[in-house]
């Protein structure tokens, strides 16, 4: 499916029953959604599990750059807003779990858990442009 936020247009699947609470997978950098099928068919059993395309990657609008991180925490707001996702648990792999850190700092009442993987705790000063 696709989910306009944050003037492009993304890439998204959802998979599990309605009324599940919702687990969000976010992919790493030169990487796309299905870095996550195999977590994905473990867990939509149980779990509303959202994948995505980040920007640039995969089936997802790619626009000129540069992109920063507010940007990519911006887009993963819209995701979730478009989606109606109140509150959801984040898996992140390395940028995805540093915009899990991002969603925790900024919008912590949208985050049951983070799970981050390689992430690192700070950014870089250009990721702040």
């Amino acid at each position: 499916m696709k989910i306009a936020s944050n003037g492009i247009s993304f890439n998204c699947v959802v998979e599990g029953p309605e009324g599940a609470p919702w687990v969000t997978c976010s992919h790493a950098l030169a990487n796309n959604l299905t870095l996550w099928d195999d977590i994905a068919e473990a867990l939509k059993d149980r779990y509303r599990v959202l994948r995505f395309d980040n920007r640039g990657h995969g089936q997802t609008d790619v626009v000129p750059g540069p992109y920063t991180f507010p940007m990519l925490l911006q887009d993963a707001v819209g995701i979730l807003n478009a989606l109606e996702i109140e509150q959801t648990h984040w898996i992140g792999l390395s940028i995805g779990g540093m915009v899990g850190y991002g969603l925790g700092i900024h919008h912590g009442d949208r985050l049951k858990t983070i799970v981050a993987c390689d992430s690192r705790p700070d950014a870089p000063p250009d990721y702040a442009a």
